[in-house]
């Protein structure tokens, strides 16, 4: 596959805006493998390079029309996203996007066709959903029933069972993990939600997977390990969780 010269003609979608060469070569680079790491300074243009590769999946490399799921740590960014795909893209008018910040968003959007559309989420929600390692509902019911300490948590901490595993269920085009250093360890709940999916519960299926983030030269090593296991599903990250559990619990991060 000859990337330098592929979509050197296309427009990308993009409208609004001029890009630079270099954000060329990247919506090049995220469009023809699916399985990049896009780790630019902040400032630098990573959205508009996402959203210019998103236009060439959908329109070139989607037949199925499958859905494409974005991931980001803040509500905030939820709408930054969006207003990005529907103000400076001329392929994603409001109605192909939808927006999930609360397990009440996904209880309103579940049962929606999903076909072609753009699912912007926050981690929290997704992890909430999708991790296989939290508890069932019922459980969670039990010992409010109980009176144990968890009946003072926040009650959206209670998934109604058809909300179980929701993003897992789903056949993604694209995942793409914004500021995906936010998610933490693979020790973790939010790192569960999100692997890539085998045989078990929990885990999301997309043909793409993007990691993005900024300063990359940063990162701890339990946010390398994790980056590198979100994106490459045969990434076998088993042998480094006993050094990361000894590492996390002396220095109090464990999650």
């Amino acid at each position: 596959m000859n990337i330098q010269h592929k979509y050197i003609a296309s427009t990308y979608g993009i409208r609004g805006c001029t890009l630079f060469p270099y954000q060329e070569l990247g919506i090049k680079q995220l469009a023809n493998y699916t399985r990049p790491i896009l780790c630019d300074e902040m400032g630098l243009g990573k959205t508009i390079q996402t959203i210019g590769a998103l236009y060439i999946i959908q329109t070139q490399q989607n037949p199925k029309n499958l859905p494409h799921l974005i991931v980001v740590p803040k509500a905030e960014l939820v709408d930054q996203w969006a207003t990005e795909l529907t103000t400076k893209t001329t392929w994603a008018p409001p109605q192909t996007i939808v927006t999930i910040k609360s397990i009440e968003d996904l209880q309103a959007v579940h049962s929606t066709p999903l076909l072609g559309k753009i699912v912007i989420a926050t981690y929290d929600v997704v992890k909430k959903v999708n991790s296989d390692r939290r508890q069932s509902a019922a459980e969670k019911r039990q010992r409010l029933d109980s009176g144990s300490a968890v009946s003072k948590t926040n009650p959206n901490s209670i998934i109604p069972d058809e909300l179980k595993f929701w993003f897992g269920n789903i056949c993604w085009k694209t995942l793409v993990c914004d500021e995906i250093h936010t998610m933490g360890s693979i020790l973790g709940y939010q790192f569960d939600s999100l692997r890539p999916r085998q045989n078990q519960s929990g885990g999301i299926s997309a043909d793409f997977r993007y990691a993005i983030t900024g300063t990359p030269v940063k990162k701890t090593m339990h946010e390398i390990v994790a980056t590198l296991a979100i994106v490459y599903p045969g990434f076998d990250y088993s042998y480094l969780k006993y050094d990361l559990h000894t590492v996390a619990k002396e220095l109090g991060t464990l999650t």
